[in-house]
């Protein structure tokens, strides 16, 4: 009985002394160590976040717009692993952000498709995602028990991608400034107009027949005598397509007199002269 005491208290030694030299020393008894690490100190790369959709500096002529972005685990050293913790989007015209997903185990590429419904104007939307890891150091501890003990660290780490756009639905305005419904004395007519925003593609139509592209300003030429109708045209950089009103003017050019004079002067020179030979002939 004396010897079973005398064992229970070398064991009971034996473990104050084990779980004193572990305080003292948090690499023995296993992973007992746990703290936080920056991921720059590990070497860890944010999340790699990749939208598709909506394009930068692009413009959309439906308020509908797909948000298509794929999301992938960032490059660790062979002694870390990461994963994402959430997925989130948001946009300038909402209020607040939106989960897109929630996958602890996520540690590859994958591909997000929401549809977004945004307001006119230019917006910017932004995609980030949460990123969580650990990164475990391993060492030789000697003392009380010898072997291969370690430490593990975690860090946080986020990603983030912001794209900008615009939403346009509306269609352009044009203004004709140089041609009025009036008559003209000329086959000449200045072509002036504005258009209150960018374009892709301006053109006009005269009498039923398009121009096609033009540059900007220009010159209506070779206009016949009589009644002219026209109009000018444009599509801007989302589609839509404006027009201006339909101008009616009448191109009226006088018939040059200085000519009729000169044909009636000539016609006299070959009357006198047929006279003049006809006479002669008689003689």
């Amino acid at each position: 009985m004396l010897l079973f005491l005398l064992a229970l208290l070398i064991s009971a030694l034996a473990m104050t002394l084990f779980v004193s030299l572990g305080k003292a020393n948090p690499y023995m008894g296993g992973y007992l160590f746990s703290g936080e690490v920056s991921p720059e100190v590990v070497g860890a790369a944010p999340p790699l976040i990749t939208i598709l959709s909506p394009q930068e500096n692009s413009t959309y002529g439906c308020p509908d717009i797909l948000l298509n972005f794929n999301v992938s685990v960032g490059e660790t050293p062979v002694n870390a692993r990461e994963w994402i913790d959430g997925v989130y989007y948001k946009g300038d015209w909402e209020e607040g952000r939106h989960l897109a997903s929630y996958q602890s185990t996520l540690s590859s590429r994958t591909e997000f498709s929401i549809n977004v419904t945004v307001p006119e104007g230019k917006h910017e939307v932004t995609v980030w995602a949460e990123g969580k890891g650990s990164y475990s150091v391993d060492e030789v501890v000697y003392g009380f028990v010898n072997g291969l003990k370690g430490r593990t660290y975690t860090f946080h780490i986020t990603g983030l991608k912001s794209v900008a756009f615009t939403v346009d639905t509306t269609s352009p305005s044009i203004a004709v400034l140089s041609v009025k419904n009036e008559t003209y004395r000329t086959s000449q007519i200045p072509l002036d107009f504005t258009v209150n925003e960018s374009v892709s593609q301006i053109g006009y139509c005269l009498d039923g027949q398009e121009s096609g592209a033009v540059a900007g300003n220009m010159t209506l030429t070779g206009l016949s005598n009589g009644e002219h109708r026209l109009t000018v045209y444009a599509t801007d950089e989302a589609g839509n397509a404006g027009a201006s009103e339909t101008i009616i003017f009448s191109v009226d050019v006088p018939f040059p007199t200085a000519l009729v004079a000169a044909a009636t002067s000539g016609m006299s020179v070959i009357t006198a002269g047929l006279l003049f030979y006809f006479k002669k002939r008689e003689h």
